[in-house]
């Protein structure tokens, strides 16, 4: 096996790795009590809020808005991922590429 396939098989392992923690983070996120997901957001709230404020966003919404962030970034960077993963896999043709990258989405 040559330096070259080494280094493809090292990024294949590496996305993947990527992918299962991801998950798993999700998992963990999924399984938290509705007390500790909120403490959680609320501690990263305090570290945002002056980005908040800065941009004016209502007090009363800020709460609600990064817990809907924090499921899309969870979300974006899980699918990207994917993406990476399925792209460095799959044959070198776009249509079998973007057809497994939209096969994926509608898993999720």
């Amino acid at each position: 096996m040559g330096p070259r396939n080494q280094n493809f098989r090292y990024i294949c392992l590496l996305i993947l790795s990527g992918v299962i923690v991801c998950t798993l983070f999700i998992w963990y996120n999924s399984n938290m009590s509705a007390v500790a997901s909120s403490g959680l957001s609320r501690r990263v709230l305090a570290h945002l809020k002056p980005v908040l404020d800065y941009f004016q966003i209502p007090v009363s919404i800020q709460h609600r808005l990064i817990r809907k962030a924090g499921h899309v970034a969870e979300y974006v960077l899980l699918g990207a991922l994917w993406t990476a993963f399925l792209l460095n896999i799959r044959p070198r043709r776009v249509f079998s590429r973007l057809l497994a990258v939209g096969g994926l989405c509608l898993l999720t």
